[in-house]
């Protein structure tokens, strides 16, 4: 089970999500079962919470929440430090803008011109940095922010042009 201190020693013991998700139901039975989305990281926070403070899960999980928002933060302010654009991408994504014109307009719209090798740098170190998945549909390229906490914060940033 995820939540077990004790090591993993046969890599099926990893993420098998059929075999964790009836473990969980088993545990829990009727009470509110809590799921975190995004990620794994955040569920070892929470799992951290739970150990350390027993089962008040309302407790962990606000603890694990905002810990997690700091962490997105510090992360995307570490990005916005090189480079403003890094925001800009972000935001122009966490707003539904999920193809490159998409994103390039809605920079060049809300924050001024980029160039297209800039914008592309950017995309592909978002992609590299795990910020932005790509996806392909009928072979149209198309951008989303995986985990909901750093979409989130995408949305509230306040970018100065």
């Amino acid at each position: 089970m995820l939540f077990s201190i004790s090591p993993k020693t046969k890599r099926s013991e990893l993420f098998d999500r059929e075999r964790e998700m009836n473990e969980l139901k088993r545990a829990v039975g009727n009470d509110r079962l809590i799921v975190l989305d995004g990620i794994v990281g955040y569920l070892a926070i929470f799992g951290y919470e739970v150990y350390k403070n027993g089962p008040d899960f309302e407790t962990a999980l606000e603890k694990a929440g905002v810990m997690a928002k700091g962490l997105v933060k510090k992360e995307i302010d570490d990005l916005l430090a090189r480079s403003i654009n890094y925001g800009y991408a972000l935001k122009a994504v966490a707003f539904g803008m999920e193809r490159y014109s998409q994103i390039k307009k809605y920079i060049e719209a809300n924050f001024g011109s980029i160039h297209d090798s800039t914008l592309s740098n950017i995309l592909n170190g978002l992609v590299k940095q795990s910020f932005l998945e790509i996806s392909f549909s009928k072979s149209i390229k198309s951008y989303s922010i995986p985990d909901p906490i750093t979409r989130s914060f995408c949305v509230s940033m306040n970018l100065k042009q």
